[in-house]
């Protein structure tokens, strides 16, 4: 019967603890040049992108093999990149977790879903 309380107790401090780490996360500012490549089926897929960052609003520019294209999205809970592409004749939607100088998640094209991920240009 002791048991519980002492249970709910350490579990209790846990969160505590999980909550002041994500918290204490500061978010990334995604702004500047990347490098991006996107894994397909047919190889991969090399980009540019010019990223502008204003608190958690995104916007910016692709260069690739397809052509240009403009980003708009956010950052969301400090740490998740949520944008989607637009060009002439295609949106593309990406999720992506980030940090510092890299970004790793997915690339959503139709219904096909594919590896993303992003460098800071150097």
């Amino acid at each position: 019967m002791k048991r519980i309380p002492i249970l709910l107790t350490v579990l209790c401090v846990f969160g505590l603890m999980l909550a002041q780490h994500t918290v204490a996360q500061k978010a990334p500012n995604v702004s500047g040049n990347w490098d991006v490549i996107t894994r397909m089926p047919s190889g991969n897929v090399s980009e540019k992108w010019t990223i502008r960052q204003d608190g958690e609003k995104i916007t910016g520019t692709v260069k690739g093999p397809q052509g240009d294209g403009t980003v708009e999205g956010a950052m969301v809970d400090k740490i998740f990149f949520r944008v989607s592409v637009k060009a002439p004749d295609t949106e593309h939607l990406i999720r992506a977790t980030a940090d510092k100088d890299s970004m790793d998640g997915s690339i959503t094209i139709g219904r096909a879903e594919y590896l993303w991920s992003a460098k800071r240009a150097k």
